[in-house]
């Protein structure tokens, strides 16, 4: 993302389970009038899904697994360089069960997964976002470590 972007996504990704409602959210890093803004849904790049117009927010109700993918919110402009500054790009994945549970029919019940974890709708283990690991997420990664499990060494000049 360019650091002189005048629109961006809140999160680059939101997650969800089936039949919950998920709120998407862009920032104007300066004020410009929003009524041309568009939001495509690109689930096929050849022909996306236009969604909605004039807009910071778009609400997917009672999301389903084929809203997943990628949603573009950009403003229809013919400079192509300006056009980069004038566009976001966000991620939405939906687990296949409701909250809170997992398994091949959806009838297991969950971990409570702590610190923003998500509970995988196959396995039921918990995936721990950046910085945690532990079986519900409750394990800060040591100092110069990240990624899953805390596995990566980081590699910073103090």
């Amino acid at each position: 993302m360019s650091k002189n972007a005048l629109i961006f996504p809140t999160s680059l990704s939101y997650r969800a389970s089936i039949n919950e409602l998920i709120t998407l959210n862009m920032i104007q890093a300066q004020r410009m009038p929003i009524d041309e803004l568009v939001w495509y849904h690109l689930l096929n790049y050849a022909s996306p899904r236009r969604l909605a117009v004039g807009q910071l927010q778009l609400n997917i109700q009672s999301a389903k697994k084929e809203d997943s993918g990628p949603y573009l919110i950009f403003f229809p402009v013919n400079n192509p360089i300006r056009r980069v500054l004038l566009q976001a790009l966000t991620r939405v994945v939906v687990r296949n069960c409701i909250a809170d549970m997992f398994g091949e029919n959806c009838d297991q019940v969950c971990p409570s997964c702590e610190n923003g974890g998500i509970c995988d709708d196959v396995s039921g283990n918990c995936i721990c976002p950046p910085g945690f690991s532990g079986i519900i997420c409750t394990l800060e990664c040591p100092k110069a470590k990240y990624g899953e499990g805390c596995m990566h060494d980081c590699h910073c000049q103090s």
